[in-house]
């Protein structure tokens, strides 16, 4: 399977494929992304679809990075007085977005939080996923450039993409929770078709109720 390393900032998304060593980019719109709210769902899912359409990207597995532009991160030190825990908490709770999703790291000698607007990961996921790829995680750039020396001074998507599954410990998302948000999605699916078939065999039987009535 291919692999894609997609970099996203709050201007655009690289996508970097490990056959070839090709890099694509693609552009969001003003009216798309504002300020990193979503302020166009439908116009973000349409775009991320035709482009890898256009580019011919089917299948494979995909891991997000996310640029420091994107996401809301504090330090917090090991040293520090007080309920940390509550502090994190208090953080994390000021954060503007509707939907957020955090991540706590330990890093060296502090605890670094991450959060970012679930809202725009969860567009992008689900057209990647719509187009049978498997997502291996989301990972702030800043948490790999503290981590790995080779990424301290710029974001190599090459040696990402090689070290892409040694790398997913970093993920904000882990295994689990990625498998239980497709269980979910195909659940409400499920659901959402027995309701249609029931409302199909409710409007059967007043039809043929009401083609009684009128013969009598």
């Amino acid at each position: 399977k291919q692999i894609i390393v997609c970099y996203i900032d709050k201007n655009k998304a690289l996508f970097y494929q490990n056959v070839g060593g090709s890099i694509l980019q693609m552009d969001f719109p003003p009216d798309i992304i504002s300020d990193q709210e979503l302020t166009g769902r439908e116009k973000l899912e349409h775009l991320i679809e035709s482009f890898l359409e256009t580019n011919k990207l089917g299948k494979g597995n995909v891991i997000f990075i996310y640029a420091p532009d994107i996401t809301i991160e504090k330090d917090f030190p090991d040293e520090l007085s007080g309920n940390k825990n509550e502090e994190i908490q208090k953080f994390i709770d000021m954060i503007p977005f509707e939907e957020v999703l955090s991540k706590v790291y330990k890093l060296n000698k502090k605890t670094k939080v991450v959060a970012i607007n679930q809202a725009i990961y969860e567009s992008i996921k689900n057209i990647f996923e719509k187009k049978n790829f498997l997502v291996l995680g989301i990972i702030p750039s800043t948490v790999l450039a503290e981590t790995f020396a080779e990424l301290s001074m710029n974001i190599d998507l090459a040696f990402i993409a090689n070290k892409i599954y040694s790398l997913r410990q970093y993920s904000m998302v882990n295994d689990g929770e990625l498998r239980n948000q497709n269980t979910k999605e195909k659940t409400g699916l499920k659901k959402q078709n027995i309701r249609i078939y029931a409302l199909v065999i409710v409007f059967t039987i007043l039809l043929f109720i009401l083609i009684i009535l009128k013969m009598g």
